[in-house]
């Protein structure tokens, strides 16, 4: 099942053609990487997929709808921004932030219990009483990525998520994302290192000045029984 479509989409900044007749699918509990340097149109690809930035041309649909930004619970999906981004400043408890997507639709009381379960899914759960401005950045991102799970997305979208974080820091959240992606989250994250063309299981495709250069995953190879084998002696002649 197709989540996201992204149809020959175009956004025109005044100097420059940031996203040139772009188009990508992205199904149900699959991992899409998007690869390339600064400034090749990755950051702004994911805000159109998020219903952040209208295309000047093309269109997008989340679940066979226009994407809708926003912290609700009813949207689908989930952003995870680049940087130190906070929702209610850095002085307030991880556990706050990350229950607050949740407050609108429940009491405080259930919404921290979510939020305690996300981030022991997330691998922090010591650091629910902890302030925000007490965070490593590796930290940071584990809690902005358990106050995504706070709103059961049925699909995250990650901007450069790994940026900043040491190789095995980064290792070790691409394994959360791929445990995520097994337990039927779909995500569509950006990248700038080379490495992230080998992350297992995942589909990768280069954004380069604007344009989405990519290969579909191969089809599946016809499967033949053992016992077919064993019954044609002419197999493998």
């Amino acid at each position: 099942m197709t989540l996201l479509t992204v149809a020959d989409v175009t956004v025109r900044h005044p100097t420059a053609t940031a996203l040139a007749n772009v188009s990508l699918d992205v199904l149900a509990g699959e991992l899409v990487i998007v690869w390339g340097p600064a400034r090749s149109g990755r950051t702004t690809l994911l805000e159109v997929a998020a219903g952040v930035r209208p295309p000047d041309s093309g269109s997008v649909s989340f679940a066979g709808r226009p994407p809708v930004a926003g912290l609700g619970r009813r949207h689908g999906f989930a952003v995870i921004p680049q940087g130190r981004e906070t929702l209610l400043g850095h002085d307030r408890l991880v556990v706050d932030q990350v229950a607050y997507p949740a407050l609108r639709d429940m009491s405080r009381w259930r919404a921290q219990a979510l939020a305690d379960a996300a981030l022991v899914r997330c691998g922090v759960e010591e650091l629910g009483q902890t302030p925000m401005r007490a965070l490593s950045h590796a930290e940071h991102v584990r809690v902005l990525l358990a106050r995504a799970l706070v709103r059961e997305p049925r699909m995250m979208m990650m901007d450069e998520p790994t940026a900043g974080l040491s190789h095995p820091e980064a290792e070790r959240f691409l394994d959360l994302v791929q445990s995520l992606v097994r337990d039927g989250i779909a995500v569509l994250m950006t990248d700038d290192a080379e490495g992230s063309a080998l992350v297992p299981g995942a589909r990768v495709v280069t954004m380069q000045r604007g344009t989405l250069r990519g290969i579909d995953p191969p089809p599946s190879a016809d499967v033949i029984p053992l016992e077919h084998r064993r019954a044609d002696p002419g197999f493998g002649a």
